[in-house]
């Protein structure tokens, strides 16, 4: 099918980053040295849901078991997922579209529609000027709704498999697990939990980590290298402030090849006009899987 989405790209040095603000305000891919990180959906790619209201009656999938489009890339969602809609982020927020606004040579604002409690949200991708391969995205929920709303920006990011993700943890076993059977696909490097995404067992894990920087290592097809993925957020707060009780998950799924790594902020209790936010910054690298390891130990 022919990709009718409309792209904005953002390119500096070996680093692009590609937009679909048509796709709620979507970070489709993340390209470097013209390898491809980020997953998106085949079964999806060129469709379009109802531009106003993210609405798509019906649409071609191999997840049966998941009632919503997995169009791929990287997006904000509300968190606890008791703001999600018929067991799905609403689509208002998640498949319709967002208003695009330039602000800077390398940074773009891209804005949601209002979803039925008035929450919106704002999403600032910008490109590092300073340090090579590295790029930020800011996370924003605004209550512009009439009622109190308790919810947290949560930034969800579908790398292709394989890719082996690691997070530092406070104590041996720290990984939580919220379903499926990932024992197999754990192991601890140095101070690290590690999560292996590199078959097709599905589950989801959590934890709350000792710092706020992970890493997630991807391979190049048919070479020994790969490239190194560096995330990171500002703050780690108490589990308690966080709207599933932890910081960092990681979803690995069977349908499809991709993998999740998920960052929370905060959540609050918004009053009308108040606001909530989350900064994530990326770095993309070369390296090996040995280097990788090295760099946990």
């Amino acid at each position: 099918m022919e990709n009718t989405w409309q792209e904005t790209t953002l390119t500096r040095g070996d680093l692009s980053l590609i937009l679909v603000p048509g796709i709620g305000g979507r970070l489709m891919d993340v390209v470097y040295k013209g390898h491809s990180l980020l997953f998106t959906n085949p079964d999806l790619e060129g469709i379009q849901a109802d531009l106003a209201t993210g609405v798509l009656d019906t649409f071609p999938t191999r997840a049966k078991h998941v009632p919503f489009p997995l169009w791929g890339g990287e997006k904000t969602w509300l968190a606890p997922e008791r703001h999600w809609q018929d067991k799905g982020p609403v689509p208002v927020l998640d498949s319709a579209a967002y208003h695009l606004e330039w602000v800077g040579s390398h940074s773009v604002k891209m804005t949601s529609a209002k979803n039925s409690d008035g929450l919106v949200i704002t999403r600032t991708v910008s490109l590092s000027e300073d340090v090579e391969g590295q790029f930020e995205i800011h996370h924003q929920i605004t209550n512009e709704g009439t009622d109190v709303a308790k919810v947290g920006c949560w930034s969800v990011m579908m790398l292709q498999r394989n890719a082996v993700i690691a997070f530092a943890q406070q104590g041996p076993s720290d990984a939580e697990t919220y379903f499926g059977e990932p024992a197999n696909n754990l192991q601890t490097v140095g101070k690290h939990g590690v999560v292996r995404c590199d078959d097709d067992n599905e589950f989801k894990v959590g934890a709350l980590p000792s710092s706020p920087v992970a890493f997630a290592y991807c391979p190049i097809e048919d070479t020994t290298t790969g490239l190194l993925l560096t995330s990171s957020v500002e703050t780690l707060f108490e589990a308690a402030d966080y709207a599933h009780g932890n910081a960092f998950e990681v979803y690995n799924s069977s349908a499809y090849s991709y993998c999740e790594l998920e960052w929370h902020g905060q959540a609050k209790t918004l009053v009308p006009q108040g606001s909530v936010t989350l900064v994530t910054t990326f770095r993309v690298t070369d390296s090996d899987e040995e280097a990788f390891l090295a760099l946990l130990s």
